[in-house]
């Protein structure tokens, strides 16, 4: 267990040294205060700071987890943008729609959720037709934080720290997934 933890702390530090210090200067960061929230492992089971997870339920010391891959998700594909668009303005808002997710992580929190999976590439956005092909195949969507020569678009992170700081105000883990294919 102490080697499985060990490897753990080891890829927390990596991916926390990418975000943090990988950045070049006036490139996209997600800018986050310190956590409140702490994530720790005794044995087999989770602890979010300090205490048993979803104690006393079938689910004790797991970590409850659903997948949010489009909490902070835009299509900058001009040809396809308007298949998100909301239908009281008509209009794709990206920042509309990280509000929207913001706004239910209490709820979630509530409900026994506490970890989310946010993706800097989103998911397949459509699963339903007219759908484009997903996943793994091509498709018209342009729904990634990476600029071509792999830094991170300003507005991306910005979501994201917006969903970090709200899930960790909630007592909520986030995973990042970076990509998708």
């Amino acid at each position: 267990m102490k080697k499985h933890r060990s490897i753990v702390v080891l890829a927390v530090a990596l991916l926390t040294a990418f975000v943090a210090l990988g950045q070049q200067p006036g490139v996209g960061r997600a800018v986050v205060p310190p956590s409140q929230t702490v994530v720790s492992i005794e044995g087999t089971r989770f602890l979010i700071n300090g205490r048993l997870t979803s104690s006393g339920k079938p689910a004790e010391g797991q970590l409850l987890n659903t997948r949010m891959a489009q909490a902070i998700f835009d299509d900058e594909n001009p040809a396809t943008v308007g298949n998100w668009a909301y239908p009281d303005t008509h209009i794709w808002d990206p920042q509309r729609n990280t509000n929207e997710f913001l706004a239910m992580v209490p709820t979630y929190a509530q409900h026994g959720i506490r970890m989310i999976t946010v993706g800097l590439q989103g998911g397949c956005p459509a699963h339903t037709p007219p759908a484009l092909t997903c996943p793994g195949g091509d498709h018209p969507w342009i729904v990634s934080a990476f600029n071509p020569d792999g830094s991170l678009k300003p507005a991306w992170m910005t979501r994201l720290g917006q969903v970090i700081q709200a899930a960790d105000a909630s007592g909520i883990v986030v995973m990042v997934q970076f990509f998708y294919h």
